[in-house]
């Protein structure tokens, strides 16, 4: 039973997979980081958003200081301020997005290199295995990245 994430799984299970069936994968991975950039664009956006929103208001509604609501108010604000300031940051959502979109990229330009035989792909004896070999490259810089952050994160507790 196939599920959206076996999609997006790179490893296999064959000795010998051809080149159709790794394109086929390299497109189902370059998804996914293209996926990902984007949910974590969207947030780092949403959130930057609520936080200028949120800062915006605490001085004008400070101003109306002669309601005891207004106190309440601005409390709330700084507290979203906080939050979502603390999300992105704990997230690390804006990092997250321009790394997959960097490696996404990264895998489109050589995808279309490899298609039309340009560049490193010109010489047909070894092309398949160099376009492997790169793509992977840029698979496993991504990952690298992610252990390094998690070590961070490690530390920090």
């Amino acid at each position: 039973m196939s599920t959206k994430d076996d999609k997006f799984f790179f490893g296999t299970d064959k000795e010998n997979m051809n080149v159709e069936e790794y394109i086929k994968r390299i497109n189902n991975i370059t998804e996914y980081y293209y996926e990902s950039c984007e949910k974590y664009k969207k947030k780092f956006y949403y959130c930057c958003f609520i936080r200028m929103l949120a800062s915006a208001l605490i001085p004008v509604i400070s101003l109306a200081s002669q309601i005891n609501w207004s106190t309440v108010v601005v409390s709330v604000l700084a507290g979203v301020i906080t939050i979502t300031e603390g999300y992105v940051n704990v997230s690390r959502a804006y990092e997250k997005w321009t790394k997959y979109r960097e490696t996404c990229n990264a895998l489109w330009i050589e995808q279309r290199y490899f298609a039309m035989k340009v560049g490193i792909y010109a010489d047909e004896t070894n092309r398949i295995e160099k376009f492997v070999e790169r793509c992977e490259g840029f698979m496993v810089e991504e990952t690298s990245e992610w252990k390094k952050y998690i070590e961070r994160a490690k530390e920090m507790r």
